[in-house]
This record gives C-alpha cells, sequence and structure tokens, in this order.
C-alpha cells in the first residue's frame, strides 16, 4: 500500500498507453469468453460423440451426394460406418411451427445416434412403414401427437401428384439424451 500512490502516477503519466492497455485487456477478457462459447457449443455440436464426419456437396448442402459415395467415405482409414440423411423443412398447420423431416436408413442412422434411444419395435415399423416417423418425445408433447397419428408436413417440395403436404405416420418416439 505503500508505494501505491507512486504506481498510481507512473499509471497516469502517458494516459493513451494505459487507456490502451485496459482497453487491451479488457478485449482479451471479451475474446477469451466469447471463445469459451463458441468452444463449448462446438464441443456439444451433433450430441455427445464428438467423433462424427459429417460430408456434404462442394455446391450445395441441400445438393443430395451420390449413395454411391457412401462405399467410398467407409473406406476412409478410421470411417466405421456411415448413412445418408436428406432433409425437408416444412411446417406443421401453421408457418410458426416449423419442422425439419430426415429420409435416412434408420437401423444405420439410430447406430450413429447411440444417445438417442428408442424402441426396438418402433424401429423395426419405421422399416415397414414408407411414409413413417419417428419424432423427439419434446415434439410429441408440444404438438399432442401420440404414436400412429398422421401429421401433413407442408413443404415447398412437390411430389410427384403435384401436392406439397406430405402425410406422414408416427410410429416411434425417440428420447435424446438430457441437456
Amino acid at each position: 500500500m505503500k508505494f501505491f500512490p507512486l504506481v498510481w502516477t507512473s499509471l497516469w503519466r502517458k494516459k493513451a498507453r494505459t487507456i490502451f492497455t485496459l482497453l487491451s485487456i479488457m478485449i482479451a477478457f471479451l475474446l477469451f469468453g466469447l471463445l469459451q462459447g463458441i468452444n463449448a457449443w462446438l464441443a456439444d455440436f451433433g450430441g455427445s460423440n464428438a467423433n462424427r464426419v459429417y460430408v456434404v456437396s462442394r455446391v450445395s448442402q441441400l445438393q443430395p451426394l451420390p449413395t454411391s459415395f457412401l462405399d467410398q467415405i467407409e473406406q476412409v482409414p478410421g470411417i466405421r460406418q456411415s448413412t445418408y440423411i436428406a432433409g425437408l423443412t416444412g411446417f406443421y398447420q401453421e408457418k410458426s411451427h416449423s419442422l425439419v423431416a430426415f429420409a435416412t436408413d434408420v437401423q444405420t442412422f439410430f447406430a450413429l445416434y447411440p444417445d438417442w434411444q428408442i424402441a426396438p419395435d418402433q424401429l423395426a415399423a419405421m422399416g415397414r412403414t414408407r411414409t413413417g416417423a419417428i419424432v423427439a418425445a419434446p415434439l410429441m408433447r408440444a404438438f399432442g401427437w401420440k404414436v400412429g397419428d398422421r401429421i401433413p408436413l407442408r413443404t415447398s417440395v412437390t411430389k410427384r401428384d403435384g401436392s406439397a403436404d406430405w402425410d406422414l405416420e408416427i410410429v416411434g418416439t425417440y428420447v435424446g439424451r438430457p441437456a
């Protein structure tokens, strides 16, 4: 405490240097906080398993890769399993209720996401039902849906008959890992 006045006087002898030093310290803490948030988000990206590689077309994420690429991807050292995912965005009843439906091979998809729990009989029912859907438990509760319900998903993608409504039958539900 004896030297505090001397240090204080020295700090303000060159005001610009002191202000820039304090600003740089504040910016360093701000950047540290922001990067920690990004780091936490990236660590949690894709669930609890960070050992997944997502491969998309270099043209667009909406442009699907040929399914023949699955065999080539599985030949890469370190890759144990692969599956395809095609997304379909739309809405249920109102435009504010936007949803994403994924077309995929459910057996390999749920094998890649072991932290998503689903009953084996529901997984088998999904394999038998062409228009089937497996829905997250919180979404089922939010809309009051139950297994066996048919829900219309309106999209910008038209079917061969010209309609934009995709009728999906809920054949199962899954529970993800707790947040």
